[in-house]
């Protein structure tokens, strides 16, 4: 997936500083955005997509490609203990 995602590694770099543990950052080329999301902290973490509209933007879904589920990005999401997420939009 990374050798055939240009966006991960020539896309935009959109940061957020992390927040309770969780650092969340987007890489978006002129057709994907990928949302990474690395837990460090042992607990679930719930987490306010709000604070992230500038990289989620229009885009209503996100395709963990690491596990193959799909997540709607309403307005919270959660993310396990230790846990990353690496989302293609929709």
């Amino acid at each position: 997936y990374r050798k055939n995602t240009p966006a991960l590694h020539s896309g935009m770099l959109l940061q957020f500083i992390p927040k309770d543990g969780v650092y969340v950052y987007f890489r978006k080329s002129n057709d994907k955005t990928i949302m990474i999301i690395l837990n460090q902290s042992g607990e679930t973490r719930k987490l306010d997509l709000e604070r992230y509209i500038e990289g989620i933007g229009s885009k209503s879904t996100g395709y963990d490609v690491l596990t193959e589920r799909s997540f709607e990005l309403k307005s919270t999401l959660d993310i396990i203990g230790k846990g990353i997420l690496v989302l293609e939009l929709k």
